[in-house]
Order: C-alpha cells, then sequence, then structure tokens
C-alpha cells in the first residue's frame, strides 16, 4: 500500500519534455491535489505523469511486477528496456513505467498518435534522472 507521503509528479517531466513528446506546446502541468499527479495537455492529446511513493523498495518492485506482468499480456509493443530507474518497460501504446528506490512512476500519453519508442524512453530516462524535490525520496533518488 501507497503511503501518504508523494513526490511532486509535475517535478519529473517538464513542460519542455511533454511539448515535445505530444508534438505541440503543452504550457505547465496542472498537479492533483497531493502532487502524485501531473497533466500537460495540448490539442494534440495530453501526457499523464504519476509518481507514487511505496513504504520500501521491495513494495515498489512488488507493485511494478503487477503492472509489468498484465502489459507483457497483452499491450502492443510492451517491451523491457534498461538505463531508466532500478526497473522499466514500455509499450507501443505511449506508455513508460519504471521502479527507482521506493518510487514507482507511469508516464502516458494519450494523443491521435502514439509517439515513437526512442520518445517514449527518453521521457523515461529524463524523469528518472531528475532527483524529486520531496525530502522522503532523497535516499531513493
Amino acid at each position: 500500500m501507497p503511503s501518504t507521503s508523494v513526490p511532486d509528479a509535475c517535478s519529473l517531466i517538464t513542460a519542455g519534455d511533454a511539448s515535445t513528446a505530444l508534438g505541440q506546446d503543452t504550457g505547465a502541468g496542472t498537479s492533483s491535489a497531493n502532487g502524485g499527479q501531473c497533466t500537460y495537455t495540448a490539442a494534440a492529446g495530453n501526457l499523464t505523469v504519476i509518481a507514487t511513493q511505496f513504504p520500501d523498495g521491495s513494495t515498489a518492485g512488488s507493485s511494478f511486477a503487477g503492472t509489468r506482468t498484465a502489459a507483457m499480456g497483452g499491450v502492443p509493443g510492451f517491451q523491457d528496456v534498461t538505463g531508466i530507474g532500478d526497473k522499466a518497460f514500455l509499450t507501443g501504446t505511449g506508455l513508460v513505467e519504471f521502479v527507482k528506490g521506493s518510487v514507482g512512476v507511469m508516464i502516458q500519453t494519450l494523443s491521435a498518435g502514439n509517439p515513437a519508442t526512442s520518445t517514449m524512453t527518453t521521457l523515461g530516462q529524463a524523469a528518472a534522472g531528475r532527483p524529486s524535490p520531496h525530502r522522503r525520496l532523497a535516499a531513493a533518488w
């Protein structure tokens, strides 16, 4: 079960990252009330980042393994990727998900055309490479 302490999802992907992925300017992201979700919107679609702080790396890894298994079982273009966090996968439907320490991150684009695998890989690398401003994440990041 995720803890109530949540990383700031809007700090993981910039408006520039989102604009590049969607091919149009998105402006600033809109954060959820607790900061765990951030959405960037453009006429072409939107990009959503969800960051979840788990109690520990084992719990984060178990959650990741569950979503990975589900995606592997039928989401088009599923592939494991390296170089993003501790473990990561992406799909051909505009999704990249990774775990880093005790934090799970999902980045999804919803648009008329799905972004290239290289675009989603770049988004995942950018998010995993940014330190979160949340104090509890210092050990994970």
